[in-house]
Order: C-alpha cells, then structure tokens, then sequence
C-alpha cells in the first residue's frame, strides 16, 4: 500500500489490489515518512471508507500535535 495523502488525524491509502478491509475495521500502521530521516510513524487507525483501492483511516489516538507529522507537513 501506498499512503496517498496524510494530515494529523489520519491518512489515505492506495491498494495494488482491491482491499479485505471493511468500513469500521481496526488496522495497525507502520510506514516511512520520505522525509530526510525516513522518520517511522506506528498508529492504530479505524478504517472510515473504502472505495475500489483506496482506504481512508482515523488514527485511533489523535492528539493535538504529533511532533513527527506535523513538521513533516510544514515542509511540504
């Protein structure tokens, strides 16, 4: 899977196949930011929508500044 778009909240994955996943599910994260660091980022999320191959998922834990995303998305 790719992460095709992300924010503090949560992100959107691409599939290379259509998912087994199913709105409501509970999924566990790991992925590369492709920042200079390739800074790691683990969460638990929810998936909230599924549509052919792409996945949108809220992070289970949001809080109100994730140091890691947050400088991440000021840089792009």
């Amino acid at each position: 899977m790719t992460v095709v778009n992300l924010t503090l909240g949560g992100c959107g994955l691409l599939a290379s196949n259509e998912p087994a996943l199913n709105q409501g599910d509970w999924i566990k994260l790991v992925f590369k930011l492709d920042d200079a660091k390739r800074t790691e980022i683990k969460r638990n999320a929810v998936v909230r929508r599924v549509t052919g191959n792409y996945i949108g998922c809220q992070f289970t834990v949001a809080t109100a500044y994730d140091p890691d995303i947050g400088f991440y998305l000021r840089m792009e």
